[in-house]
């Protein structure tokens, strides 16, 4: 019984760190590789990996940054299993890429979170735009025959939205001193 526990609180926490990271690993995958297709093969195995080694985590540590070096391993390991297929870039720039996501990291979380406050001040118009836009991911026909607006209005809309968002994260930004 006390096995079941610990395997639920396991389980537990393993979901709860990867929902709150996964878009990040996701990000950082496909950062590594372009290919959106051989992208999402490696986040499998990334996150089977992830899982089948869980125990090898140690709770309290940086959950993402042992994420990210799972990651970039599978993604190397994928380089290699492809090597039939011609690589325009080496295993060194792949390293340097890695290297510069990490380093900016912090800055990019940082803007992330100006971004989210910013989109919280948006009317509820707008939100409803960007809602259909990225999370539904409507292409913009859909998006001006759902709005019954033409496309070149959406267009429009869309880029006052994203002038406005540009300008708050600048106005924020500047107010905080960076």
């Amino acid at each position: 019984m006390e096995t079941d526990t610990t395997d639920n609180a396991k389980v537990e926490l393993f979901v709860s760190l990867l929902a709150r990271h996964d878009r990040s690993i996701e990000i950082y995958v496909i950062s590594l590789c372009p290919n959106l297709g051989e992208a999402e093969d490696i986040l499998q195995e990334v996150k089977l990996f992830m899982w089948r080694n869980f125990d090898k985590f140690t709770p309290g540590t940086n959950f993402l940054a042992w994420a990210k070096s799972i990651a970039f391993y599978t993604v190397l390991s994928y380089r290699k299993k492809k090597t039939k297929q011609p690589r325009l870039l080496g295993d060194e720039f792949l390293q340097a890429v890695a290297a510069e996501i990490d380093n900016r990291h912090e800055e990019l979380e940082k803007r992330r979170k100006l971004l989210s406050a910013c989109v919280k001040k948006l009317g509820e118009k707008e939100h409803e735009v960007l809602k259909l836009r990225y999370t539904q991911q409507l292409d913009i026909e859909e998006l001006a025959e759902k709005l019954g607006r033409t496309v070149t209005a959406v267009y429009r809309h869309l880029s006052r939205i994203r002038q406005t968002l540009h300008e708050c994260v600048a106005r924020q930004e500047e107010s905080y001193g960076n």
